[in-house]
């Protein structure tokens, strides 16, 4: 075989291992589900606070996972009066939980995560698939997985002012 022959055959089976698979397009959907979850309850909670709805844009980007091939996830972008802030989502498949999120202050390029896990983590079953589990999203405003609280009202004035301290 060729070098060149070689280099086709490989990038074909490349191609044919990246096909989302049964598993993959039940996790996709549990993912952009729960996405579509969070997502909502940020626009829901931005409203409520008095943000207009113009000053949220909904975003969309491309993701590639082995599991589940390349597709498109809604994201957010929320104009506050002094910041802007990106809620991108990154994955489905991360170490030590079922989604992540990335919250990004545009202008200062300071982050966070949410993160999507099991509600009781103490009692976490690897066996059962993620999209026939509960998710619980918790916000992680450093490196490591310490320091993660409730994504929810609080947790997201925790976030923004995390995100826009000066």
């Amino acid at each position: 075989m060729t070098n060149l022959k070689k280099f086709i055959t490989d990038q074909i089976t490349r191609q044919q291992s990246l096909m989302p698979t049964a598993h993959g397009e039940r996790r996709k959907a549990k993912w952009l589900d729960e996405l579509d979850g969070v997502l909502t309850t940020l626009y829901r909670l931005f409203l409520d606070a008095g943000l207009g709805p113009d000053a949220i844009l909904e975003t969309t980007h491309v993701l590639e996972e082995d599991e589940m091939g390349s597709y498109s996830a809604p994201g957010l972008q929320v104009t506050l009066p002094a910041a802007k802030i990106s809620f991108i989502p990154v994955a489905s498949s991360v170490i030590g939980g079922f989604g992540r999120i990335d919250a990004v202050e545009t202008t200062r390029a300071v982050s966070a995560r949410l993160i999507a896990q099991a509600p009781d983590m103490e009692c976490d079953d690897d066996r059962i698939a993620p999209y026939y589990r509960p998710w619980l999203w918790k916000v992680y405003p450093g490196r490591g997985a310490q320091g993660g609280y409730p994504f929810d009202e609080a947790g997201l004035l925790l976030l923004l002012e995390r995100l826009t301290e000066r």
